[in-house]
């Protein structure tokens, strides 16, 4: 196998253990004997089962932010673009779309992407449209998770709905709510200036 076959592998291996067993129950040798590879190969690549984890969290966040670096804050209005990229990135991998949604570290993988979006996000609003951190940190989060969340639910159950037709959606509801955002950030501008 070459290098970056062999690393995909284990990484491949460690999402399908992680769908049937909780993170303190997979081994080592668990892993490289479903890569099919020997324990000394694993640690060429890996120093533990919690190193793999946290390498796919960094390729993840790594990959999320590429795609988001692209976006404009004002191409808010119509953020469909961005949004079908995320989702492609989720598409693209069906594994990972499965241990992003059944695994027993869901819920703290998706956690921590939408911690580290969130913050991406706060700060370049707070740098770009000259806005309070505090201001809109509330917002953001609450986007972000709600995006998130609707990803993963796509993930876990279609149901016949296109990646083009969910970002439509989600793309119709943050349009408008945007458009709110940034009139009631006005109106508090406005106030805090009389």
């Amino acid at each position: 196998m070459k290098q970056k076959d062999t690393e995909k592998a284990l990484k491949e291996a460690f999402m399908k253990l992680a769908l049937e067993h909780p993170i303190n129950e997979i081994t080592i040798k668990e892993i490289a004997a479903e890569a099919r590879v020997n324990r000394t190969t694993f640690y060429l690549y890996f120093y533990s089962v919690y190193d793999v984890l946290n390498r796919l969290e960094e390729e993840c966040l790594h990959e999320f932010r590429g795609i988001f670096r692209t976006f404009s804050l004002k191409d808010a209005e119509d953020p469909y673009d961005i949004l079908y990229r995320f989702g492609q990135a989720l598409d693209a991998n069906p594994l990972f779309g499965k241990f992003l949604t059944r695994s027993t570290l869901a819920e703290t993988f998706t956690h921590s992407i939408k911690q580290t979006i969130s913050d991406d996000l706060i700060a370049r609003i707070a740098e770009e449209q000259q806005i309070p951190p505090e201001r809109v940190r509330f917002a953001v989060r609450a986007a972000v998770s709600g995006i998130m969340d609707a990803y993963v639910d796509w993930c876990k159950d279609r149901r016949g709905v296109t990646l083009e037709e969910l970002c439509e959606q989600l793309g119709s509801l943050f349009a408008e709510s945007d458009e709110v955002f940034r009139q009631r950030i006005e109106k508090q501008n406005q106030r805090l200036h009389n």
